[in-house]
């Protein structure tokens, strides 16, 4: 059997399409529509050969979930069998698509489409909201967000796998029920007589990274009033954002937790300009590179490295705004990757890190 190892321009083009359906699926904060998502339901359990669950409970929220599995559990001893049910119904999938994906497309082509869909999903939504949801979920109820399907967290290989039938493998709808599913509630528990579904969250606040972050309140929130606040990927506490604005120095230098510092740092930032937070702080340089002219210094504050530069547009009362931006520091750990991050220690190699560039490639050449 000759494999595929090229896809026409049309089935290219096609690749962002898919990935951005899948993008909104997961950020939805439109209600569920919940007959649509109790057929998803059926559809799935009748893929692994069992009838549907006689009982679907309906909560607002994930953490509601937690809490209602918890109250059921007591009452009623869930089997290892009983749980592997979601497993079970995932394998279904991967049993049709892996043999026909392994023996029809070139290790090329998967890794294309894999490239494309699935690992730019998991990186933007699996790291950066679903562990979130999940510690935030364990501090208030005990126990994780554990045994769930569900959005964002399972969207990249959803995608993945949906890309396949939608470019060149036309073999009916095998994701079936997970896809009626994902694109109709939250989060769920599948087990043998019975089902958790969940509402989606009414608000949702990301930043350029696709970071759960709200400078204004919660960065999520759902119908039964549950919410999460975070800065950039992290989450942070409500009382530390309801006194940002009262936020001294001293408190930001006595943090001892290291990504919480820097966070506190970044709020500070919000309400204060670089050149006095530069005084108050006193920071101290750790190497100098002006570019194109323009100033750039790798500073020392307190524990932690600072990339203190120059904006090179212009603003509209004639002044280049100056900024502090955080960079890795030898404890700093990056909530998006799950990965220690190696410090920094030259200011050109800062500024490749905020764009996110390798330093070897990184060079200044113009400023528009």
């Amino acid at each position: 059997m000759t494999k595929i190892d090229r896809l026409s321009a049309e089935a290219l083009a096609r690749l962002p399409d898919i990935r951005e359906e899948w993008f909104n699926i997961a950020l939805s904060t439109q209600p569920a529509d919940r007959h649509r998502a109790e057929q998803g339901v059926a559809l799935a359990y009748s893929a692994i050969g069992r009838p549907p669950p006689r009982t679907i409970y309906w909560v607002d929220s994930p953490l509601q979930g937690v809490l209602m599995l918890e109250e059921l559990r007591k009452k009623h001893f869930f089997s290892s069998r009983e749980k592997a049910i979601k497993c079970r119904i995932e394998q279904a999938v991967l049993d049709h698509f892996y043999p026909r994906i392994s023996e029809g497309y070139s290790h090329r082509i998967r890794d294309l489409i894999s490239g494309q869909v699935r690992e730019s999903l998991k990186n933007s939504l699996s790291f950066s909201m679903g562990s979130l949801l999940s510690r935030a979920i364990k501090e208030k109820a005990g126990k994780p967000l554990a045994h769930a399907f569900g959005m964002p967290q399972d969207a990249h290989w959803l995608g993945y796998y949906d890309a396949f039938p939608k470019l060149a493998l036309p073999e009916g709808d095998p994701l079936g029920g997970l896809a009626e599913i994902a694109n109709s509630c939250g989060w769920c528990w599948f087990f043998f007589d019975m089902a958790i579904l969940t509402e989606r969250p009414e608000t949702l606040s990301l930043d350029s990274n696709y970071r759960l972050h709200s400078s204004d309140g919660p960065a999520i929130t759902y119908p039964d009033g549950f919410s999460l606040y975070a800065w950039h990927g992290y989450p942070i506490d409500k009382n530390i954002f309801d006194n940002k604005k009262k936020l001294t120095p001293q408190q930001i230098l006595d943090e001892k937790n290291t990504e919480l510092r820097r966070i506190k740092m970044e709020i500070f930032l919000e309400y204060n300009d670089a050149d006095t937070i530069i005084g108050v702080f006193k920071a101290k340089i750790i190497d100098s590179a002006p570019c194109l002219g323009l100033e750039r210094q790798l500073l020392k504050i307190g524990k932690d490295r600072y990339l203190y530069c120059t904006n090179g547009s212009v603003e509209p009362d004639g002044k280049r705004r100056k900024f502090l931006l955080g960079v890795p520091s030898e404890s700093l750990w990056d909530w998006s990757t799950m990965r220690k991050m190696k410090p920094i220690t030259s200011a050109h190699n800062a500024s490749a890190w905020t764009y996110g560039i390798d330093p070897k490639k990184y060079q200044e050449q113009v400023r528009t």
